[in-house]
Parts: structure tokens; sequence; C-alpha cells
């Protein structure tokens, strides 16, 4: 596949460094998290991307759980790139745990059935964007009063910041996708429940399963039950937009940079080198 040979290509490289190559990790789990969305809603490809085209046919080569896995892989392995006996061992090794580790094996498929077959079928139902709601249910009084000792005392009347919030709850792999894909409407905190209600731009993430977790992380916040619901309308100002917004302004202020390298337009006028359209990406 494609991904696998630019990475070898890219760890076959002597001069690679250990940050040359925990760019290239990141650069690989930017490439797979379009992917995943784009096996969930296609229409989140743009057109305007140079590697649209390669993220359509990924996105059909690979199944939704290659590309969870090769994601987590990919996020993972940068850590260990210090770790191992040389940083491009430490990168091959990488995208050999993604060749090895397949979902679907016969070790995997009987802990995922044994775990939690019930969630399974959940998860493959999708979502409807209105009139849909879970409640989690409460815990024991004694674990409540130690929880709400250390919880935010809210006012019932006053929304919190929903994007600080949800970037600082342990959410992880899709249902962080979802969380980042909402807006809050509405925020209610009772004496003994907490209701609220969210828009999502992405209704397919927004399982049964996924907003029963999402309102467990919520109680485990906040030491009381939740009632969570997903309401009618579009959201308009989630944290993937302003993330998406942040990036390109700084993808941007990099091009004007590349541009006006004094090097690089050396290179322009001695050899005719060209920056190819679409591949200056911001560092941070």
């Amino acid at each position: 596949l494609t991904v696998f040979d630019r990475g070898r290509e890219v760890s076959c490289e002597a001069s690679c460094s250990e940050q040359l190559l925990a760019l290239a990790l990141q650069d690989l789990a930017s490439l797979l998290y379009k992917i995943a969305t784009a096996q969930i809603v296609p229409n989140s490809v743009l057109e305007d991307w140079p590697e649209a085209n390669e993220i359509r046919r990924l996105a059909k080569a690979f199944t939704p759980e290659e590309t969870q896995l090769f994601y987590q892989i990919a996020i993972t392995s940068r850590a260990d790139l210090s770790l191992a006996p040389d940083e491009q061992a430490g990168f091959a090794m990488a995208l050999l745990r993604m060749l090895a580790f397949k979902p679907g094996g016969s070790g995997s498929t009987s802990v995922t059935a044994n775990s939690a077959p019930k969630a399974a079928a959940q998860t493959s139902k999708p979502a409807t964007p209105a009139s849909k709601s879970v409640e989690t249910k409460p815990v024991a009084k004694s674990v409540t009063s130690q929880t709400v000792a250390h919880t935010p005392n809210l006012n019932s009347e006053i929304k919190p910041d929903w994007h600080a919030m949800v970037r600082n709850l342990p959410l992880r792999g899709l249902l962080q996708q979802l969380a980042h894909q909402t807006e809050l409407v509405e925020w209610r905190d009772t004496p003994t429940t907490l209701f609220i209600t969210l828009t999502t731009a992405m209704p397919q993430l927004a399982t049964d399963d996924a907003l029963a977790r999402f309102g467990e992380t919520l109680r485990a916040q906040y030491g009381k039950p939740v009632k969570l619901q997903l309401g009618e309308g579009k959201a308009n100002h989630t944290i993937a937009k302003v993330d998406a917004q942040v990036y390109e302004e700084k993808k941007l202020n990099a091009e004007e940079q590349i541009a006006e390298d004094p090097f690089l337009k050396e290179l322009e006028r001695e050899f005719g080198a060209k920056v190819v359209s679409g591949s200056v990406r911001p560092i941070n």
C-alpha cells in the first residue's frame, strides 16, 4: 500500500533524525484521521486537498477497524522512537505493527465477542439527529459523595466553556471525534441530575453506545447522573471546526514563510526547483 511504501522510503534515509521520523508518524496519523472520517462521511474529503483521491482510495481499501488500529499505532509509536535501538528501527517497527496486528484475527475476535457483544451491535446502528438521549445510572451514595467533593460547583443557569471542558475529558478514538464535533445547546445542572443537550456536525458518530459512554465520562467528571440528549440543528461552533481554522491559518503562514525563504528562492533560480503545491504543513 502507498502509505507503507512511503514510510519505507522515509525510514531508509540515513540522514533521518528522530524529529523527522516523529513528524512522519504525525503526518501519517493525520492522514489516517482523514481516512477514518471519510469512511463514515465520504463528503468530508475536500476536493482541494492534494491527497483527496488517495484518501478515497484508502478509505475503501481499509476496514474502519484497521484504520482505527493504524491510527492508534501511529500516535503511540512516536513516544517509542527514543526507546528503539535507533530511530529507523523504531519507525520501521511502527509500520510492521500495522501489518502484524490487523483486526479480525482469532485472538482479537474471541476477546471482542466475549467482552461486549451487545455494545458492538449497538455501535453498528446509525444515529438520528433529533430526540435522541441517554441517561446514566446513579452510582452508589458513598462513591457519589466522594466524587462531588472534587467536582466544579456549576450554576445551573451558566453554560461552561464546552470546548475547554471537552479537551480536558479523558476521551480517545471515535468518542473523542464525536465530542469534538458537538456544540453545547443546553446545560441544566440540578442537585440530582445534569441535563445536557448537544447538536453535532456528524450524527453518524452519535450511536447509542457512543452517547452512553460520553454520558458516563461526564458522570464520572461531575459526580451525578447525566441525561445527554442530541437535539436538532446544525453544530456551527465545534472544536473540530475551530482546530481546522487554526490549522489552516498556520498552514497559510507556513506557506508564506516558505515562499519568502532565501535559500529556496536560490534553489528556484539555480535549478528550477518548485515547492509542491499543498505539501507544506505546519509543525505544531
